[in-house]
């Protein structure tokens, strides 16, 4: 029996290597060393098709609202995991309360909610494709849902490896590991679980992590002076993170000190965790006072370099853009720092790129970009 397809593709076009593509002094592109400098998303999500003929080492996904900021972290998501863990694809859509383990449709297949308008339907042999064209990582990532509703999973690795309707994610925790083994972070809006934060922290523990975790938190709290593990005092058996303040006599529970500081912390443990990979941040100036983000982006495209990581962040904020703005300028790479703004014209979501020199005209002048 034949199945007729349509495809979803998310690939990356070249680069342009004309002489106007800047360099840095060694005479290298400053796009080099990136997994993913542009990106060609069809038929995903939001997504009809959208072009990001640009990307940077730190990027800024701005837009208003259901025009793709999140989607677009998705999609490098399964771009970067290149289909090897099928549970990043289920933890995706548990992110977004799209299946529930307890009640999983037989009659279509839950990957369907990847799709543009839901396409993929039963019997419609609807196929998803994801793919990039640089070497570094290459190959595709290719779902496709067949007439008996049996989704198959192809990548470069592996051909036609089925996609089990119960897969064995039950948990955050599982999506966010399933995760690392591709060297990916996925930070959400409200920041990582208290597992991951704990398991991290104890592979950070007297290491030079330990040192840019507490650095990050002092941007806020500059009394904070270590951190440890201890039970939560009233059960024992509970683990949790406790800090030590100048001030005080006793620990102070971590989360008692704030949303912001906890996102600090975390932000700073995701970096280590995503070395030579991709941390993506969904709402970044969550929890933040406006007044520290510059420091904050300072920070992040020091560690992003210092542990070759590519950086995708979403926000609504305007003094997140100035201070992503600043923080770009001042970075030794001017090609670093890429601002994307995504707006809807008609049925299509569009991308416009600011790299640092359009990006200081911007905030120089308060064009509306978010």
């Amino acid at each position: 029996m034949s199945v007729t397809t349509t495809s979803t593709t998310i690939e990356a076009p070249p680069i342009s290597t004309s002489a106007e593509t800047s360099e840095t002094s060694n005479g290298h592109s400053p796009t080099d060393s990136l997994l993913l400098d542009s990106l060609e998303i069809t038929n995903f999500r939001a997504f009809p098709h959208l072009v990001i003929p640009q990307l940077g080492r730190v990027n800024l996904i701005t837009g208003k609202n259901n025009v793709g900021k999140t989607s677009l972290l998705e999609a490098v998501c399964i771009w970067g995991s290149q289909g090897r863990e099928p549970n990043v694809l289920y933890g995706i859509l548990a992110r977004r309360k799209e299946i529930d383990y307890n009640n999983l449709p037989r009659t279509s297949h839950p990957l369907k909610y990847l799709f543009h308008s839901w396409e993929a339907e039963e019997n419609s042999g609807t196929t998803l494709n994801i793919q990039s064209t640089i070497p570094l990582i290459g190959g595709a990532v290719t779902i496709v849902i067949r007439e008996n509703g049996e989704a198959l999973l192809y990548n470069r690795d592996k051909i036609g490896d089925p996609i089990s309707h119960y897969e064995p994610l039950t948990s955050v925790e599982a999506f966010e590991d399933a995760l690392l083994k591709s060297k990916i972070v996925f930070v959400s809006p409200n920041g990582m679980s208290n597992t991951w934060l704990l398991d991290s922290w104890g592979r950070a523990e007297l290491t030079p992590a330990e040192d840019t975790a507490i650095g990050a938190m002092q941007i806020m709290e500059k009394r904070i002076r270590d951190i440890a593990i201890k039970p939560l005092r009233t059960n024992p058996t509970l683990l949790t993170l406790w800090a030590r303040v100048e001030g005080f006599n006793e620990p102070i529970p971590l989360e008692s000190l704030g949303d912001g500081i906890n996102r600090l912390f975390g932000l700073a443990l995701a970096v280590g965790n995503a070395r030579d990979g991709m941390l993506l941040i969904d709402e970044i100036e969550n929890g933040i006072h406006y007044s520290v983000l510059p420091q904050i982006w300072r920070f992040l495209f020091q560690l992003a370099r210092r542990h070759n990581v590519q950086v995708f962040a979403t926000t609504h904020s305007w003094d997140c853009i100035e201070a992503f703005q600043q923080a770009a300028s001042e970075d030794e790479d001017p090609q670093s720092g890429v601002l994307v703004r995504l707006t809807r014209q008609g049925e299509d979501i569009v991308s416009t790129i600011f790299d640092e020199r359009r990006l200081a005209i911007v905030t120089r002048d308060g064009i509306e970009v978010r």
